[in-house]
């Protein structure tokens, strides 16, 4: 209750806001629409509601917004690293670099992610993979600098824009599609293929018995399987966990590709991602469900994000 009030005084400010500033809905509408031919990427999201986490039967109230059709990929992070040198030291560039170790730190040499560390965040065949690695202190920085970049553009009709990680009702919202009851961005309740028998995510496809939870942090753990011949795609399928290209599977009803699956894409609360990845089981990849790491290791393989713009001034 206390969430939907804070939220509905925030819109009413925002709308007597636009009021004083001389701005009717004919022009407010009329910069809209010039801002969504330039920057297509940016989808919007209407105002709703999304269901609380403290009481099932209570709602949490959304204002507007526009979010990022798809995961930040690493061509668009090298765009940034290109575009940022000049205003900072080379040491400093360096820390903003995503760090490619964590490929091999993360994983073990056996799962086959050595040519990872050289290759992810380079090589042109990944350009459109999202980009992984990075902190969260990085995509502070990375949000920051695409802020002044549309403010400073030509092609901004916004007085004012700011772009940030989206709070975690707000990627939940987007991420139900318009559906309003789903668990997945497709609908729901439990299925993760379509008609045809195609999976609609990118997430560890394994057999149940092979996830357990450990007993004492409560993490789910696989247990591989006893065959692990590379011929044999039943038990190798677990193996074969890796990032796709960010436009791989179908959006959900807003536009959004990969809500679900891929990377753990991270939120504004901290400590938290959303979503579920590759290296996650259908269970995680379920609109509510949390992913949890701590704030000191944010960057993380399996981990990516998205980026929300909020109209500041009009």
């Amino acid at each position: 209750m206390k969430t939907t009030i804070q939220t509905s005084l925030l819109f009413f400010t925002f709308l007597i806001s636009s009021i004083a500033l001389g701005q009717s809905p004919k022009e407010k509408n009329k910069k809209d629409m010039k801002f969504m031919k330039k920057f297509k990427n940016y989808i919007y999201i209407p105002s709703g509601t999304v269901p609380s986490i403290e009481t099932s039967d209570s709602k949490v109230s959304i204002r507007a917004f526009r979010i990022y059709n798809c995961e930040i990929t690493n061509d668009e992070w090298r765009f940034f690293i290109d575009g940022i040198k000049k205003d900072i030291s080379k040491d400093s560039l360096d820390k903003l670099l995503p760090d490619t170790t964590l490929w091999t730190k993360t994983f073990s040499k056996m799962d086959g992610y050595e040519p990872m560390e050289n290759y992810y965040y380079s090589h042109p065949a990944y350009a459109k993979y999202p980009v992984v690695n990075v902190s969260r202190e990085q995509i502070e920085v990375f949000c920051q600098w695409v802020t002044n970049e549309i403010n400073n553009s030509e092609n901004n009709p916004y007085k004012k824009v700011r772009v940030r990680l989206p709070l975690e009702k707000e990627w939940e919202y987007a991420a139900l599609g318009d559906l309003g009851n789903g668990v997945f961005p497709w609908g729901g309740p439990i299925q993760t293929r379509d008609s045809e028998g195609e999976v609609q995510a990118n997430f560890l496809r394994i057999p149940q018995y092979n996830i357990k939870r450990d007993s004492i942090s409560g993490e789910l753990k696989l247990i591989p399987p006893a065959d692990t011949k590379k011929s044999d795609r039943k038990t190798r399928v677990y193996l074969d966990r890796m990032t796709v290209n960010v436009l791989e599977f179908k959006p959900n009803g807003y536009g959004l590709y990969n809500m679900a699956g891929n990377v753990s894409e991270f939120v504004q609360e901290k400590g938290i991602t959303k979503g579920g990845s590759y290296n996650d089981p259908a269970y995680y990849i379920n609109i509510f469900k949390r992913q949890y790491h701590p704030e000191n290791e944010s960057a993380h393989p399996s981990r990516g994000f998205r980026i929300l713009l909020e109209i500041v001034e009009y």
